[in-house]
């Protein structure tokens, strides 16, 4: 399969000054911030980026995990491509940067011109997205895992039974 490159700052008509351009960022810049609206979309040329959520804790404040580090030839930005999107995320610069920066209204039009290119694109696009989402789902079940084993709650890993799950022996008597 293509990568995003190949499909899409290869062809000869999508022009850098027109249709994208770079931009530098230093390391522990901040390059989007999550919930802000934006619709441009980022090709990490050179360096490593990483995405960071903010999740609320019970007790207040909030912390502020790593989903993932991308590096050179990885898009991130995508709801760029979408009319009043916001940001799912946090994306900072880990080392110096260099990035292709392409308005996503315009993407879209050049596409339309340019189907072909589209077509190509929006697979790899997809392919890389699919590939993500394989990875949160393996750090999720981990984490779930985790969770129920910190609660005792083991039975819930093996497929046990609700009964299991609380503690209690195949005829629903306590266990001690």
């Amino acid at each position: 399969m293509e990568s995003l490159h190949e499909c899409l700052f290869a062809h000869p008509e999508f022009r850098e000054g027109i249709h994208w351009c770079r931009r530098v960022y230093a390391a522990n810049e901040v390059i989007i911030t999550e919930g802000e609206r934006g619709r441009d979309i980022f090709l990490l040329r050179h360096g490593t980026v990483r995405v960071t959520g903010s999740a609320e804790l019970e007790q207040g404040g909030a912390i502020h995990p790593g989903f993932s580090d991308l590096g050179a030839g990885e898009l991130f930005g995508e709801g760029g491509l979408l009319p009043d999107t916001r940001r799912a995320a946090t994306v900072s610069a880990v080392t110096d940067c260099e990035l292709a920066v392409v308005d996503g209204e315009r993407l879209l039009t050049f596409f339309e011109t340019h189907p072909a290119a589209g077509y190509r694109f929006m697979l790899s696009m997809y392919a890389q997205a699919a590939s993500r989402l394989g990875q949160t789902n393996r750090r999720l079940l981990k984490v779930l895992a985790w969770g129920l084993r910190a609660h005792r709650i083991e039975g819930y890993l093996d497929g046990g039974s609700d009964a299991e799950a609380r503690g209690l022996g195949h005829a629903g008597k306590a266990m001690g």
